[in-house]
């Protein structure tokens, strides 16, 4: 599995928005320069977290973006998932593949598919922001 940019920027903004919001929205421009990436990219990715339901956006001159509901409560599965689509490791996990029945190679790809996603799923917003994260995996 290989995460894009778009799935990393997406944990970085949300990051991002959790550490400088709070009663304020935060500026996609602010977390634009902060993060070092292309504000019209950050739009791109930012309508994603919105649409998926994990911001609220706000217009006008003190506008910008705040979490709908605190770190602990998001997980890295689900961000990866809402700019990704998916956290597996090939297209053919599951049972669609034509050759689902007679593939050897289906169980390892699906429990290979179980494993990321129970890891990711286990981790919250907030786990990554204060460094929780097993480094001995």
């Amino acid at each position: 599995m290989m995460i894009s940019t778009k799935g990393r920027y997406a944990l970085r903004v949300m990051i991002d928005i959790a550490q400088n919001g709070g009663e304020a929205p935060v500026s996609l421009h602010d977390v634009a320069k902060r993060q070092e990436v292309s504000i019209k990219y950050l739009e791109a990715i930012i309508s994603m977290l919105v649409k998926a339901g994990f911001v609220d956006g706000f217009r006008g001159k003190s506008g910008g973006y705040l979490l709908k509901r605190a770190p602990e409560e998001i997980t890295v599965k689900e961000i990866i998932e809402t700019t990704e689509g998916t956290t597996a490791p090939v297209a053919c996990t599951g049972t669609d593949c034509p050759r689902h029945s007679e593939c050897l190679t289906a169980p390892l790809w699906n429990e290979l598919d179980k494993m990321i996603g129970d890891y990711l799923k286990n981790i919250t917003l907030k786990d990554v922001m204060e460094g929780k994260i097993n480094r001995n995996i």
